[in-house]
């Protein structure tokens, strides 16, 4: 799995991809163009014990966790969704990014 971000005027398009591509997928599993207020500050991945990716997406202000979702590629359901978003507002310093390792 792997992850970009790209600065856009409209907001950051946050892209997961699998690099295990075939003949019936392009790769892309998730693509979300985030709220311009919002600049991407921080990516980490983990998995669970079943090995299911997590990413988490840090913000100045909060943390948003996405995790796999079970899905085909035969429908357009994302891969992905977002489970929870934490609120750091009162935890970091504005000014400094975000580091998700502490998940």
């Amino acid at each position: 799995m792997w992850c970009v971000v790209v600065r856009n005027p409209e907001g950051d398009e946050l892209t997961i991809w699998d690099s295990k591509e075939s003949e019936f997928a392009s790769g892309l599993e998730y693509r979300a163009v985030l709220d311009p207020a919002d600049t991407v500050r921080d990516l980490d991945w983990s998995a669970t014990p079943d090995t299911q990716s997590i990413l988490a997406v840090g913000y100045a202000h909060h943390v948003d966790i996405l995790c796999q979702q079970r899905m085909t590629y035969f429908d357009d359901d994302p891969g992905w969704g977002l489970v929870y978003r934490i609120s750091i507002a009162g935890c970091v310093d504005a000014h400094k990014p975000p580091l998700c390792n502490w998940f």
